[in-house]
């Protein structure tokens, strides 16, 4: 009797640790599953692209025969006196970097522009000329991250300053005038990842005034600088694969233990019969005086007494003294309960049917 006890509650202990694990674990993945599913399909995601471009630009001066400078040419930052130049040596180095792989094409281009101002305004241009000193250069490159080019110049100083002379002295004017070398760099950029493009105009230039006795050759302040963050949203054509799947993979799964603890719980509960409940209690208040045997009795040779309740039964128990035989003939439908005295069997029948009919009587 005792290992039947302990073998039903054994399973009941399994079944109950199995509807709590199925429940924490419907619990865990259907977290998972809201959190992947609102990722996939609902959140709107940013991916972002980062660039930036930049340039500098350096010179030398380069100097005539002469008695006072013991070095042929002077570097930057310094004042010059202007009858002694005899070249600039200009160098623009150029910079451009990203954080995702692009589709890139550069073209680029180096004039001379010569301004003459007004005597009263510096602002007031009288007279401009351009000159292109480099002509277009492209460069394209495919999954490209960072792209820098260097342009070297040698700028004809006296050139450009006798131009001026000559413009100023058919006019009389004695106005201020200057030589701007300007990088120009065109770029276009793309990305597969990326529905917007990158399109940029920059330009770097360096200032020379001409026609001074000492000149000051100084940085313009549009140097390129260029640092920019692209954001855009992610639409449904790309959805990240990885958040799908987790989506798929919790769903299935919860859905699988769901089922489970859905299995269980009927098993459970079917179980818990009406039968389950009266058969536990029997055993559980009379375990003393039941014994428990698998094979049922024969019968032949022996008055059968029915009794209409196990009351009845464990009266008679209490008059005789003799144990009460228990056998389960069918698992949780039919049970029988025996008293064996002389030749008389007392027998009290539990039966599903006649519980579930509201009923206690036995057979």
């Amino acid at each position: 009797m005792k290992k039947n006890l302990i073998k039903n509650k054994y399973k009941f202990s399994s079944k109950k640790y199995s509807i709590v694990l199925f429940s924490c674990l419907i619990l865990l993945l259907t977290c998972f599953t809201i959190i992947f599913y609102m990722s996939t399909f609902v959140f709107k995601y940013q991916s972002s692209l980062m660039y930036k471009e930049s340039s500098t630009v350096d010179y030398t001066v380069n100097l005539k025969d002469n008695d006072y400078y013991d070095k042929n040419s002077l570097p930057s930052g310094m004042n010059y006196i202007a009858n002694l130049i005899k070249n600039i040596n200009i160098v623009f180095d150029y910079n451009f970097i990203s954080s995702e792989e692009l589709k890139y094409k550069t073209i680029y281009s180096v004039d001379a522009i010569i301004k003459v101002y007004d005597d009263t305004d510096k602002k007031e241009v009288l007279y401009e000329k351009k000159e292109c000193l480099v002509e277009d250069k492209t460069i394209s490159k495919d999954n490209l991250m960072h792209n820098d080019f260097s342009q070297k110049l040698d700028i004809d100083y006296q050139h450009f300053n006798d131009f001026v002379k000559s413009f100023k002295s058919s006019y009389a004017l004695t106005s201020s005038s200057d030589l701007t070398i300007v990088l120009n760099v065109e770029t276009h950029a793309e990305s597969e990842e990326f529905t917007n493009k990158i399109d940029l105009n920059s330009s770097s230039s360096l200032t020379i005034p001409l026609t001074e006795q000492t000149i000051n050759i100084k940085m313009d302040s549009n140097d390129i600088d260029n640092y920019k963050t692209i954001y855009e949203d992610r639409g449904i054509k790309d959805l990240n694969m990885k958040y799908l799947v987790g989506f798929v993979l919790s769903a299935l799964l919860d859905i699988y233990f769901i089922v489970s603890l859905i299995r269980v719980l009927y098993f459970v509960m079917k179980e818990r019969s009406k039968y389950d409940i009266r058969l536990k209690k029997i055993l559980k208040d009379y375990d003393s005086i039941i014994g428990s045997v698998e094979n049922s009795m024969d019968k032949t040779g022996y008055k059968v007494l029915n009794m209409l309740s196990f009351e009845e039964l464990r009266d008679i128990h209490d008059n005789l003294g003799t144990p009460i035989i228990y056998n389960e003939i069918k698992a949780h439908k039919l049970s029988e309960f025996v008293i064996v005295h002389d030749n008389i069997i007392y027998k009290y029948t539990l039966d599903e049917k006649n519980i579930s009919n509201g009923g206690n009587r036995g057979k």
